[in-house]
């Protein structure tokens, strides 16, 4: 999906993205920021981040230009990763210590992509539940990863039986894994994890919210 919106944004003449083009985005991200701000306020407790340290490894930073953007899996982060590379010229993006996080927020333009909830979950459970069947040759970390939701699925789903060679629903994902809010463990935790737990939104300023849109919905003016 990325690709494809990736391609298409590309093809778009430099003249589309015309003054009322920008004052449209900056009217829309300010929006997004009182959003931000009101549901931090509104849900302070639980919404409270005790994993900055943690969580650093997903920020990366554009540093000659002072701009630094949280990447949150399966939100376009591998594309952006790439392209934040290719900016600094070089291979390997270092991860950031805590006191420059907390520098680096106040000081620099910050940027956060997001994307619609479910659109994202079923972006995980494809990648990582069906497209790993197409290949004969996969790690077996990723069997693991399915085992540990049949296990999960047949000890919280009423002892759910699965039958040979029927793999786990994207429900059985949402069960066992998403709503059962297992972060950690066995699988890929950070791909599905709420984005309160991987960027901080009510700890750390945010400048600009991006929204990871394969419509290219995001582009049009009218």
């Amino acid at each position: 999906m990325l690709q494809g919106a990736t391609k298409k944004a590309l093809t778009v003449p430099f003249n589309y993205f015309t003054s009322e083009w920008f004052d449209k985005r900056m009217k829309i991200n300010q929006e997004r920021l009182k959003t931000f701000k009101s549901t931090c306020e509104k849900y302070k407790d639980k919404l409270k981040f005790e994993r900055l340290e943690e969580s650093s490894q997903h920020y990366k930073s554009l540093w000659k230009l002072k701009v630094m953007g949280c990447l949150i899996r399966k939100v376009g982060s591998t594309s952006l990763q790439n392209t934040i590379k290719e900016v600094n010229q070089v291979n390997h993006l270092n991860r950031p210590t805590l006191q420059q996080l907390k520098n680096r927020s106040k000081k620099w333009q910050t940027f956060i992509f997001v994307r619609e909830p479910m659109e994202r979950l079923a972006s995980c459970y494809n990648d990582k539940i069906i497209e790993p069947l197409k290949d004969h040759n996969k790690p077996k970390f990723v069997k693991a990863f399915r085992l540990d939701i049949k296990r999960l699925a047949m000890k919280l789903k009423g002892h759910k039986i699965f039958h040979q060679g029927e793999e786990p629903s994207f429900t059985d994902f949402l069960v066992t894994k998403v709503l059962n809010e297992d972060w950690g463990g066995i699988g890929y935790g950070s791909h599905w994890a709420p984005y309160y737990k991987e960027c901080a939104p009510c700890t750390l300023k945010y400048d600009f919210i991006g929204l990871l849109d394969p419509t290219m919905e995001e582009t049009k003016v009218s």
